[in-house]
């Protein structure tokens, strides 16, 4: 995801959207990454889970002040409303995605 499109995207105030902050460097990052692709292509295939580089966007990770990753950010309608930096399981990922 490019910085215009995180920032429209921050931006939308329509909506929920689900952004997910990795690093290519970080050991956790890639097993969340795996969980949340299972998620997004056996489990739910419709739920769309945005990737982003936290590397490619340091300012941005900045100002939404992101503690560490990996780290899910759900925005509904413009807002921040969870922050997900626990990626306990495959089923817990699916019950904060659903409730959204």
């Amino acid at each position: 995801m490019s910085k215009q499109q995180l920032m429209r995207m921050l931006g939308s105030q329509v909506g929920v959207s689900f952004i997910y902050f990795y690093s290519p460097f970080c050991g956790t990052c890639r097993l969340a990454t795996k969980m949340l692709e299972v998620i997004s292509t056996e489990v739910r295939p419709t739920i769309q889970i945005n990737k982003c580089n936290i590397n490619a966007v340091p300012d941005v990770a900045q100002s939404l002040k992101v503690k560490s990753v990996p780290l899910l950010l759900i925005i509904k309608n413009g807002q921040i409303v969870e922050e997900i930096y626990a990626f306990r399981s495959i089923d817990y990922l699916i019950g904060v995605l659903e409730h959204y």
